[in-house]
């Protein structure tokens, strides 16, 4: 097998083929490119900053009144940011993603799960 090396790569990237093979190269980190860029994103959000707060407030909802501390009527911002030790403004961006995927709803004041 016959690689190619740098100077002959740079001979082919200077002639027409070479500078084809490049546009269009380019043009699909364009079209392809941003799409990856904002799913790794999105999931890395919901991974690291909204599936622990889901889980706190199920881990919670789940608890009988016995066992919980207070009673479940939903949890406030500042109560989710002091038990996860995240800033209020964190915790609120959270829940707004959480709501537009439909899984968080309004509760007495409060966040809870939807069930």
């Amino acid at each position: 097998m016959h690689w190619l090396s740098w100077h002959d790569s740079w001979q082919f990237l200077k002639s027409w083929q070479g500078i084809a093979v490049a546009v269009f190269g380019v043009a699909g980190v364009i079209y392809y490119g941003p799409k990856q860029a904002l799913e790794t994103w999105d999931w890395y959000l919901n991974r690291f900053f909204d599936e622990p707060l889901l889980d706190l407030m199920r881990e919670q909802s789940l608890l009988t009144k016995e066992l919980s501390q207070r009673s479940i009527e939903g949890y406030s911002v500042g109560e989710l940011a002091k038990l996860l030790k995240r800033s209020q403004r964190s915790i609120g961006k959270s829940i707004k993603r959480l709501k537009r995927k439909d899984r968080l709803e309004l509760y007495h004041g409060g966040f809870r799960p939807k069930q």
